[in-house]
């Protein structure tokens, strides 16, 4: 008799830890997060813009940038006041600290992570006046590659970037080797060799093409392009997605029917809080002085498909992507192409749930597997009570 209580309340038991889980655990960490949807967070403790923004072991960092408030257009914003300024950001806390400064003060570098150190790569470090008239400011770009090491909190130089721009320029790491992009160009980095190797260029069908401000995200080990991608009149004009097969050194081109988001960043869900996807935040050009419309497009790798999700809780430009958790920061920025910004801002992705994805099938795979075993353990021990009854008939239970 108490075999048949213990079996019935272990059932029980687990049926309701399944059911609990199942139904609640959607919900989101107990504080209300609620799918495509965004929350302020701790700004920086310093305002920037051009900044470079990555996620480490779930916490967040934001390396250099420009500090100068302009009103006479975007890109004249990044003439003065370059900063090396490190802060790391604690989602846990909600907290910014700051760390040792980048060497090299600068903006609009591409930053990847290998191994516990971040690589700022390239960007742009002063200004000078034109070669010809001497009357005229222009940006300076560097080939410059500097190595934070997150443990000693130290930096180191290592070999030079083939290529000087901050423009066309993004970064990204793939079985221990970190790629970056210069539209169309496409070279790859060695951190134990500390060599660059050139590799297949972007199928752009003009040698003169190139891209403003694209950004790169990793998905199923292929490396994601997008931005506004202009490959000259033979090539047919605009395009915005390209995926990247490092194994195989192989392009191949995205579904660019969509608006392009651009002037500001992407970061991608992992399938363990959120489905795979691709978020890419900023804004769409329209003419030669756009609006900071702060749209976030949608892209969908395994389905080649663009849709949009919730804009922007404040739109700006210039800003950094970081994910942690599946939970995609905003981070610095400008707005209306003047003023630069300490915001934080989290972005809750489609379909998000706070418990993992896998262990809400996991639980119900496991629910379902203890229900079966002690129904099977419960109606055989009903079986053997029955088989009893009939050898002995005059047993007295």
């Amino acid at each position: 008799m108490r075999m048949d209580r213990t079996l019935g309340f272990v059932f029980v038991l687990f049926f309701i830890c399944g059911l609990f889980v199942s139904l609640f655990g959607s919900v989101g960490l107990g504080s209300g997060l609620v799918e495509d949807s965004w929350i302020s967070k701790a700004p920086l403790n310093q305002a920037r813009d051009g900044l470079g923004v990555v996620a480490v072991n779930g916490k967040i960092y934001a390396i250099g940038g420009s500090t100068e408030n302009r009103k006479d257009g975007f890109d004249n914003a990044h003439w003065a006041e370059f900063v090396g300024t490190n802060e790391c950001y604690d989602p846990v806390t909600d907290t910014w600290t700051t760390l040792a400064d980048m060497p090299t003060p600068r903006s609009n570098f591409a930053i990847a992570v290998y191994q516990g150190k971040i690589y700022c790569i390239g960007g742009i470090n002063g200004t000078k006046l034109d070669d010809h008239y001497g009357m005229f400011p222009q940006l300076v770009y560097c080939d410059i590659v500097e190595v934070y090491d997150i443990a000693a909190n130290s930096w180191s130089t290592r070999a030079s970037v083939p290529y000087s721009t901050y423009r066309m320029s993004a970064a990204s790491v793939v079985g221990g080797k970190i790629f970056f992009v210069r539209v169309p160009d496409c070279v790859c980095y060695d951190p134990i060799a500390d060599t660059w190797t050139n590799k297949t260029r972007m199928p752009t069908g003009s040698p003169y093409g190139q891209g403003y401000y694209p950004v790169l995200v990793v998905v199923d080990n292929k490396i994601v392009v997008t931005s506004n991608i202009d490959f000259g009149f033979s090539s047919g004009g605009v395009r915005g997605v390209f995926v990247y097969d490092p194994r195989r050194d192989v392009w191949r081109e995205g579904d660019n029917r969509g608006r392009i988001a651009y002037l500001g960043g992407a970061g991608a869900t992992t399938g363990v809080y959120a489905p795979k996807k691709i978020y890419v935040m900023g804004n769409i050009f329209y003419g030669n002085n756009p609006d900071v419309i702060g749209v976030n497009r949608v892209y969908d790798v395994s389905g080649d498909s663009w849709s949009d999700g919730a804009g922007m809780l404040t739109p700006r430009l210039g800003f950094g992507v970081a994910v942690v958790d599946d939970i995609v920061y905003v981070v610095g920025g400008r707005t209306d192409y003047e003023f630069v910004s300490a915001l934080n801002e989290a972005y809750i992705p489609i379909g998000y749930s706070s418990v993992p994805r896998y262990w809400n099938i996991a639980v119900l795979v496991l629910t379902a597997g203890a229900g079966v075993v002690v129904s099977v353990l419960y109606f055989k021990k009903l079986s053997n009570r029955e088989k009893t009854k009939s050898i002995n008939p005059y047993q007295v239970y």
